[in-house]
């Protein structure tokens, strides 16, 4: 199955799992490749199912919680999804990739200063993605922490160049605006 699964044959890695499945059902390995190959095919419900099965033979499964907590993100069941993935960062601390999807799953919730941190944790786990310093950018600026948030948007800047230019012009332009109306004393 997993040859398959490595190589794009969704369709036949899926016969091989469920192969194995009719031979030995407790087989950990064969649920959770046959939830990665429908994760892939995006029939989330079923995914979801052999993940959870994958965690009931081997509770402290580390791509399960991931995949389990990737699928709720996906149908946007936020509260489970960081559920998930904060048993998935407690396993795995040093995954900044798992505190990045946390920290997308509390953004959702509207849960700013848990985002904060979960990205920022993202960072020091080493990871150096754009989508991090802007949706630290953005929350810096939601926070009213305005040099904070032009720090973050430089840092996107300089990950991704001219791809992300217009999106941070917009946004420091906005941000400037705003510094410029504060430090204006009142016309009363």
């Amino acid at each position: 199955g997993f040859l398959y699964r490595s190589i794009g044959k969704l369709d036949r890695a899926g016969e091989e799992y469920r192969r194995m499945l009719r031979w030995d059902p407790q087989n950990a390995d064969a649920h959770y490749g046959l939830a990665e190959v429908l994760a892939a095919e995006r029939r989330w419900h079923e995914a979801m199912k052999q993940y959870r099965t994958v965690l009931e033979i081997t509770p402290a499964h580390a791509g399960a919680l991931q995949g389990l907590g990737f699928a709720y993100l996906k149908r946007k069941q936020w509260d489970e999804a960081i559920t998930q993935f904060r048993h998935y960062v407690a396993l795995k601390s040093k995954d900044g990739f798992g505190h990045f999807w946390l920290g997308e799953a509390l953004l959702q919730q509207r849960r700013w200063d848990e985002a904060l941190e979960a990205y920022r944790e993202a960072l020091r786990c080493g990871v150096r993605i754009v989508t991090i310093y802007r949706r630290l950018g953005d929350l810096y600026l939601r926070k009213r922490k305005f040099y904070k948030a032009v720090k973050q948007y430089r840092h996107a800047l300089r990950l991704w160049g001219w791809r992300t230019l217009f999106l941070i012009q917009a946004r420091s332009r906005l941000l400037f605006e705003k510094l410029s109306r504060e430090r204006q004393p009142c016309s009363r």
